[in-house]
């Protein structure tokens, strides 16, 4: 169920019924090649029983129900889901997932740069340095570490999205001042494409201070840390 503020969804599937004894339910996912093998029954109380435990694509169909088979009780009528309800597709979870890829390791990147900096003074200037293990290059983006003119005072991580349909990222970590003016501080924040782009945000303009937000350019939204 999402939380408060949260769009509610729903995912699209298809399905095929053999009315043998219990009864055969495959779940089709649209786009794909997966199938769900399971098995339901109805209850004299008009609940349905569904043996979800257990089951995976590709796994052969459980011969029977397990204490913890998930029992669904019917609600409405209404066959239409409501105005709100987004509903969403193999292909755009598929897609959602693929770019929290992206979004991690640049967040991950932002953390590491802030410590390499306590640590040396400076900035890594490689993904290597980091000591992450996280490989320039995967099947979804492409990172870099892109020097700035100031090499000691801020750093740019991208990752590029290789595939059209994916959004694309820029991590930024900024040296500011302390409200006293007695120490330096580090400020990380990540900028997300409005939409799908093979093109990274622009290096973010850096704060004031340390109590401002990062502002990202236009065209991108700041989603992390």
């Amino acid at each position: 169920l999402p939380t408060s503020g949260e769009t509610p969804t729903a995912q699209e599937f298809g399905y095929r019924i053999k009315a043998t004894q219990p009864m055969q339910l495959d779940i089709l996912f649209p786009g794909t090649d997966q199938v769900v093998k399971t098995i339901f029954e109805l209850t004299p109380t008009g609940e349905m029983r569904l043996q979800v435990a257990g089951t995976k694509p590709g796994e052969p169909r459980p011969s029977a129900f397990s204490p913890d088979a998930t029992l669904l009780q019917k609600v409405s009528e209404v066959t239409t889901l409501p105005p709100n309800v987004e509903v969403q597709t193999i292909q755009m979870q598929l897609r959602q997932a693929q770019q929290t890829e992206g979004k991690l390791n640049i967040g991950s990147m932002n953390r590491a740069q802030q410590a390499y900096y306590l640590e040396q003074n400076k900035f890594a200037t490689t993904i290597s340095e980091l000591g992450l293990g996280i490989k320039p290059e995967t099947d979804n983006y492409r990172y870099q570490i892109i020097a700035q003119k100031d090499s000691t005072g801020n750093v740019m991580i991208t990752a590029t999205a290789k595939r059209s349909e994916l959004r694309s990222y820029t991590g930024a970590v900024f040296v500011v001042k302390a409200q006293d003016n007695q120490e330096t501080l580090t400020i990380a924040g990540i900028c997300e494409t409005d939409k799908p782009s093979t093109t990274p945000p622009a290096m973010p303009k850096m704060p004031s201070n340390a109590q401002a937000k990062i502002e990202c350019p236009a065209g991108s939204n700041q989603v992390g840390r």
